[in-house]
């Protein structure tokens, strides 16, 4: 009998606790999932701005010495001048000075560059930082005119990447090569691919983070990965990845977004942003499988929760099912020495440990200290006395209730030896359910109602923190108006638990309330969520039923229009994430 309890009270607990830790759990994965998912987002985002602020100046300095040189009439006669072969004359080696400090200016400043190139079409020689003027014919480095030569005449830039032979060594290389305007040429910016990377390594601290500088075809110009792991991709990755059919892919590389795809057997993030001036792609792809170890750990953690739980469940199960059967062994016992004739003394009773053991002893003995040749009517009468308490209890006075609060606030306030918090919400509703207790006929005046009111939205801010500001604007002349009670404080709990408590900013109630000729005017605003049109025709239909069971609006305009007619039936205006008003009027009464 006590193993078949024991079970039911195993699976009962079990429920009991379960389900919440359950719940929680679920709630937990799911913002841990979401919060890494956003994680990485700004993690990828955060590094393509980096690239980019770190890649640009160079391009847009190159552009800047573009214009400077097509624009300035003898500085571009200068550059001719000097690639030609002509004499120089003292202005044109000032402006080749001038022009040398500025582009080696650029190498200084971002030490990645290698070499910048100035180039006149058809020509035979072209102007190096590193090297001064040399010729096409001669120089180590000859495969950029080559990518040059096959350039389309309307295309204005071209990035690639390349092997150059400069100075023996062999170089990996990111040519950009970008027209003169106003000559036929180019300036060509020359970046030392393993320099870049470095560069890259430090803006791109994460290890399961991996950057690719594609051209405009999408083509692999460089990669770069801190812990070195085997992510390189063909060239051509990318390019196929958007000559597919998924649009999601297209839109993030066309409007710079993100998106999930899986590579080499691996579930990656892939932020993207496209500079269209420079017709570069910079690509984060950031390995999402990362965030799995803390899904683990969590695990872990949960798995110990459970295990703990069921352990808790056991010894609770096992403990109350044995104390409830050693209580009911006790009564057999006591019950079988009462027919023997044999009873205990008072000293003799079984031990209070709650509630239910101080009723069922007060009950036993009672019972068993009467007369034995009546003991029979003495049972019959006690369960009828205990079933009668029991009904009592489940009517509870609310004048109790009230005289109850008021004991433990006076209570909380003589251990603490002064006013607080929980001795003042405690007074607040123990006023507001005196309130509430008078007679439903009884009028008050509206700067009682405005009283109690604070009353209730001090128990609110008690609730909820600092999240809201309620306001009061209150015509002198209707102070002494008459108004039936708790007219006001639904529609202020409509706007606090319906419009501004969930607001990221602070909620703004206001109350007003104003007489205008024979009329009293009361209204409740709030900045909160606001509604659609088709909630508040549906709000409406709610308020209108008159079988509806709402206790808040609905009760308010069914007493409206009770006491003062349709024509003082609230009215509702309110737009979706602007806020709400809520506006009645009632005859002056005073």
């Amino acid at each position: 009998m006590m193993r078949k309890y024991f079970l039911k009270r195993v699976q009962k607990f079990f429920l009991y606790m379960m389900l919440p830790t359950l719940l929680v759990f679920s709630l937990s994965l799911f913002l841990l999932v979401r919060t890494s998912h956003e994680k990485m987002v700004n993690e990828g985002r955060q590094t393509v701005e980096a690239i980019r602020a770190g890649l640009e100046p160079v391009i847009n300095n190159a552009l800047n010495q573009n214009a400077l040189f097509s624009t300035t009439t003898r500085m571009s006669l200068a550059i001719r001048n000097l690639l030609t072969g002509k004499q120089l004359s003292y202005s044109d080696s000032v402006f080749i000075s001038s022009m040398r400090s500025m582009l080696h200016s650029i190498i200084i400043t971002h030490d990645y560059i290698s070499a910048i190139y100035l180039y006149l079409d058809n020509g035979t020689h072209f102007y190096s930082t590193d090297g001064g003027i040399l010729s096409t014919a001669n120089s180590s480095d000859s495969t950029w005119l080559q990518y040059y030569q096959e350039m389309p005449e309307n295309q204005q830039n071209l990035v690639i990447a390349r092997s150059s032979n400069r100075y023996v060594a062999e170089e990996n290389t990111i040519t950009i090569y970008q027209r003169l305007l106003l000559q036929k040429g180019c300036i060509v910016v020359n970046i030392n691919i393993n320099r870049f990377k470095d560069m890259l390594r430090t803006m791109n601290p994460d290890k399961n983070e991996t950057v690719y500088i594609l051209n405009g075809e999408k083509e692999i110009l460089v990669w770069q990965n801190q812990d070195n792991k085997s992510l390189e991709l063909p060239a051509d990755f990318f390019s196929r990845m958007t000559a597919g059919q998924n649009e999601t892919v297209r839109e993030a590389f066309e409007t710079s977004g993100n998106f999930i795809t899986w590579v080499n057997s691996r579930r990656c993030l892939v932020n993207v942003e496209h500079y269209t001036d420079q017709n570069l792609y910079v690509v984060s792809m950031i390995d999402a499988t990362s965030g799995n170890d803390l899904i683990g750990e969590m695990l872990w953690v949960y798995a110990l929760i459970f295990i703990c739980n069921c352990i808790v469940i056991l010894v609770i199960s096992y403990w109350t099912t044995k104390r409830i059967f050693d209580q009911i062994q006790y009564m057999i016992d006591v019950f079988d020495d009462a027919e023997k004739g044999i009873f205990h003394a008072q000293e003799d009773r079984h031990p209070l440990n709650d509630e239910y053991s101080l009723v069922m002893n007060n009950v036993m003995h009672t019972f068993l200290n009467s007369s034995y040749l009546n003991m029979q009517l003495k049972e019959r009468e006690a369960l009828l006395e205990s079933a009668e308490l029991k009904a009592l209890q489940l009517q509870i006075n609310p004048h109790f209730l009230f005289n109850t609060l008021q004991s433990v606030e006076l209570q909380a306030r003589k251990i603490l030896g002064r006013e607080n918090d929980m001795s003042r919400i405690l007074q607040n509703v123990s006023d507001i359910l005196k309130y509430s207790l008078q007679s439903a006929k009884r009028t008050v005046t509206v700067e009682t109602e405005i009283r109690y009111l604070k009353k209730y939205v001090e128990i609110q801010r008690f609730r909820f923190g600092e999240t809201f500001i309620v306001y009061y604007e209150v015509d002198e002349k209707a102070l002494q108006g008459q108004v039936f009670k708790l007219m006001l404080q639904p529609l202020v709990e409509n706007s606090i638990l319906h419009g501004v408590r969930n607001l990221e900013r602070t909620g703004y109630i206001k109350v007003k309330i104003l007489r205008r000729g024979e009329e009293l005017v009361c209204s409740v605003t709030d900045n909160g969520r606001g509604f659609s049109r088709e909630r508040i025709n549906e709000l409406y239909e709610r308020i209108h039923d008159e079988q509806s069971e709402s206790i808040g609006l609905t009760n308010v305009n069914r007493r409206l229009k009770l006491t003062y007619g349709e024509s003082s039936e609230l009215k509702i205006r309110s737009k979706a994430g602007m806020g709400t008003d809520i506006l009645f009027r009632i005859p002056w009464c005073e």
